[in-house]
Parts: structure tokens; C-alpha cells; sequence
């Protein structure tokens, strides 16, 4: 696997559409990518119209941080879900999300002293490979009693083969196994602006209130999918679609967001991109990445859309839904763009697609967006593309100077100004509109994430911390 397909695996946190819900803020803000009311920052760099910018955070994180009131909120690794004054920086509260939160008042006793006995057997584990590893290399050396040697090492490897063994079945009590670029705290959390809504690679699904109090916790097993592009890792967001917690983990689900519990169970999800949700003929429904069209309402399976897309999701608009990037194995690196309109059929929907455009050659890791009657999507080594979302024409097809990163960030806007965003720090301002007229570029840390905007303020999730940027 190539490390620019790790990055934005996770990254591509998905899109999808507004819940019905005006409160709902998530990934892609309402999750369209536009931040109506907002105003990007003109002036901004890692020293210049900085507001404030966390102290380091715990660990590294590829979600997009989310404002809700005056709390932002944002993941990091491996399970740990964070908010912080939106005004000043300074942090309110973490929590880390852990199979712990998904039991009983009445379990947590029992499963804390397997939580325990858990981190004494890793704890052991480390020590006994530690000393196989040093008998190894004795052993390769020729130093000292050979024999001896010889004789305890392979007794370590039994014990080290059994101490894996009872950690293997023991995976819901221990933190998931680093996967790097990918993570597994890639997922933007969602949020109804009562509660915030996190998944982690650990399987497990929790809500807190505004105050980091726990309500209530669900396990959905540990990852066991084959994921499509690599074989593991978890990046796909939950979003809250028509009252109901839509969660792309092992399989879809919908959730109660008051609860936790499962409402329904779909099929298998295999996808790093997100769930999308449309609403079509006054009903709600959610597109997977692989193309499932699902009611919301009980989970049914209605239709399918024509071509599936990897690692990114869909971009909806009215009845339609956008797709920008490989709809077969992008190791080909096909790149298309094409429109898929869902009319109602009964208690279900009929699917016509509407136009189909082929691109230049390449990767795309970023969900694409729809602004003023276009569609724009952004490959990975920057190459913006603008195309009429009504037949598909192509304005343009260029190259934005977004230095060495990989275009990762997915593109979202605030007016009539679209951003895009690079590995490397690099966000380029770009006016919407039928040619490509770059506004201005900017120089920050190292980030992955997708920026949020309100007001004046843009916030960054760099990878060592978070920045408020603007007014």
C-alpha cells in the first residue's frame, strides 16, 4: 500500500449530506462542506492572524474538529475524543473511549479487573519478546552458553505464543493495534448540539454530553472487514441523519442517539469514505461509498446506485449526488466525475444517471463539493477540477500549487471562496466559479484534517495541535 493512499484513507473521513436537523454540525460542518454565515480568514499563517493554538495535543489526529457552541471538539489517537473552549483554546475535557464505557453499572467491577489482568499479560508479553529478541541476536553472535540459550528461548516461544494467544481473546479490553497514517481515530465526531457522537478503530461507539459525561456506550465488535484499498483501518464518520446515528463500522448501523441502541443492522461496510445522506420525496436516505441506497427510517436496502467510488464519498445537491474520483480500483488511476439523480419509486427510489466525464489520470483521496451550479473535486498531487453539475461539461482541469503535500482535505467554502488543503500545511484560496483563479495560499504545520469555519474563525486540527485561525 502507498503512503499517500494510507493518508487519505483515513482522511476521507467521507462526505454526507445534512441531517434534518439545523443543529446537527459534523463532518463537512452540515455535511455539504459549506459553512453558510462564514467567512474564510485572508490574513493567516503559523504566525500571522493566529487567535490561538493548543499546547500539543496527546497524540496525533486526521479528524476535522467540529464547533459546537462555544466548545470544539476534536479526536486523537488511539480513542480519545476532546473539546476545548472555542474562544481561548483551553481544554475542557478529554475522554477515552474504551470497552469499559459499553457495559452495565454493574459489569464495570468485573470488567475492570479484566481490563487490569489485560494490561498485566501486555505488560509481560513485552518483557518475554524483549528477552527473546536479546537471546536471538546471542544466539546469532555465538556469545556465551549456547545451549542454555537455545533452551530458554524456546521456552519463551511458547510463552510468548500463549500469552498471545489469551490476549487474542481478550482484543475488546485492549487499545487497537497503531495503524499508521490510518489511525483509528480518523472518524470527525457528530453532534445535535445536546450530545457528541465519537467511533473509534476499538469498535466502540460513545455519547457524552457537552460536558465529557459519559451517556451511554456501544461496542460493534472489533474491525473484521477487509477494507477496500487496505486491509484494515477505519476512517468512515457517523453522521446524524433524520434522528437516526448512522455508524459505517464492521457493518451499517443505525443507532439511537439517545441510547445507543441498534435500531437496525445493514450490510457489511467495507468503505473508508462515509455514509451520505440525501432526502428524496420527503424521506431520508443513506448512499454508502459501495453504492447501497438505504432507507433510514428501518435500515432497508431500496436500491443501488450505479458505480461505486473508493475512499471518498459523495457529494449531495438537491436530488442528485455528486461523485469525483475512482470508481474501479484506483490503482489504475482512473479519475472520473459523474451525477446519479434519485427520484421516489414508491416506498423506495429509481435511479437514473445523469452524465458521465472522464478526467486526467490520477488519485483522489478528497470528497468532492457542489457550489453554485459546479461540481469541483481535487486529485492528490492538486489538480482542481470544475465541472457543470447540470451536464458534466469541464471548465477546467489545473494544477494548484499546493507545494509537496498531497491534497488530502476535502474541499469545503464560505461564500463565494473555496478551500483547498495539503499534507505539508499548505491551504490554497480559490473564488468559486468557471475558471481557476487562486485567491491566495497559506502556510501552516503539517495537518491532514478538513478546516471548520464560523463566523471569522477557521480551526485547523494540525497533526501536533489545534489551530483557531481569522478574526
Amino acid at each position: 500500500m502507498t503512503r499517500p493512499l494510507a493518508l487519505l484513507l483515513l482522511l476521507l473521513l467521507a462526505s454526507a449530506s445534512p441531517a434534518s436537523a439545523a443543529t446537527v454540525i459534523g463532518w463537512l460542518g452540515d455535511g455539504t462542506g459549506h459553512f453558510e454565515g462564514a467567512r474564510v480568514p485572508t490574513v493567516f499563517s503559523a504566525t500571522e492572524g493566529v487567535r490561538w493554538s493548543s499546547v500539543a495535543l496527546p497524540s496525533w489526529g486526521n479528524a476535522s474538529p467540529i464547533v459546537v457552541g462555544d466548545r470544539v471538539c476534536v479526536t486523537s489517537e488511539p480513542t480519545m475524543l476532546l473539546c476545548f473552549q472555542a474562544s481561548t483554546g483551553r481544554e475542557l475535557w478529554r475522554h477515552s473511549a474504551a470497552y469499559l464505557d459499553t457495559v452495565s453499572p454493574a459489569e464495570r467491577e468485573s470488567v475492570g479487573r479484566e481490563f487490569a489482568e489485560t494490561q498485566r499479560l501486555e505488560k509481560l508479553l513485552a518483557e518475554r519478546s524483549a528477552r527473546h529478541a536479546t537471546l536471538k541476536r546471542s544466539l546469532r553472535k555465538r556469545h556465551g552458553d549456547q545451549a542454555a540459550a537455545l533452551a530458554e528461548m524456546e521456552a519463551l516461544t511458547t510463552e510468548v505464543s500463549d500469552l498471545r494467544d489469551k490476549l487474542l481473546e481478550r482484543e475488546r479490553y485492549r487499545e487497537p493495534e497503531p495503524i499508521a497514517f490510518i489511525g483509528s481515530a480518523s472518524a470527525t465526531p457528530v453532534s445535535d448540539g445536546r450530545a457528541i457522537y465519537g467511533v473509534f478503530g476499538n469498535g466502540v461507539v460513545v455519547g457524552l454530553d457537552l460536558s465529557g459525561k459519559l451517556l451511554w456506550g456501544r461496542y460493534l465488535g472489533r474491525p473484521v472487514q477487509i477494507m477496500k484499498g487496505y486491509h484494515r483501518g477505519q476512517a468512515a464518520s457517523p453522521r446524524l441523519i433524520d434522528g437516526t446515528l448512522v455508524v459505517g463500522f464492521n457493518a451499517l448501523y443505525g443507532l439511537d442517539p439517545a441510547t445507543g441502541a441498534v435500531r437496525w443492522r445493514g450490510d457489511d461496510y467495507r468503505d473508508f469514505g462515509a455514509p451520505t445522506g440525501i432526502q428524496v420525496g420527503g424521506r431520508w436516505f443513506v448512499v454508502t461509498p459501495s453504492g447501497a441506497i438505504v432507507r433510514v427510517s428501518d435500515g432497508e436496502h431500496v436500491a443501488d446506485a450505479p458505480r461505486e467510488v473508493w475512499y471518498t464519498s459523495p457529494a449531495p445537491d438537491g436530488d442528485t449526488l455528486y461523485y469525483v474520483g475512482a470508481g474501479v480500483d484506483p490503482q489504475s488511476l482512473d479519475r472520473r466525475a459523474w451525477a446519479v439523480r434519485l427520484r421516489p419509486d414508491g416506498a423506495g427510489l429509481s435511479v437514473e444517471r445523469r452524465w458521465d466525464t472522464g478526467l486526467t489520470k490520477g488519485k483522489t483521496y478528497a470528497c468532492p463539493h457542489v457550489h453554485g451550479g459546479i461540481l469541483y473535486g481535487v486529485a492528490l498531487d492538486g489538480t482542481l477540477a470544475a465541472l457543470n453539475a447540470d451536464t458534466g461539461e469541464l471548465f477546467y482541469e489545473e494544477r494548484v500549487d499546493l507545494g509537496p503535500g498531497d491534497a488530502l482535505a476535502s474541499i469545503v467554502s464560505a461564500g463565494d471562496t473555496l478551500l483547498l488543503g495539503a499534507e505539508d500545511g499548505t491551504i490554497a484560496r480559490i473564488e468559486a466559479g468557471p475558471t481557476l483563479h487562486v485567491l491566495g495560499t497559506h502556510q501552516l504545520a503539517g495537518f491532514r484534517s478538513t478546516p471548520f469555519l464560523t463566523g471569522g474563525v477557521m480551526y485547523v486540527r494540525a497533526l501536533d495541535r489545534l489551530w483557531a485561525l481569522g478574526e
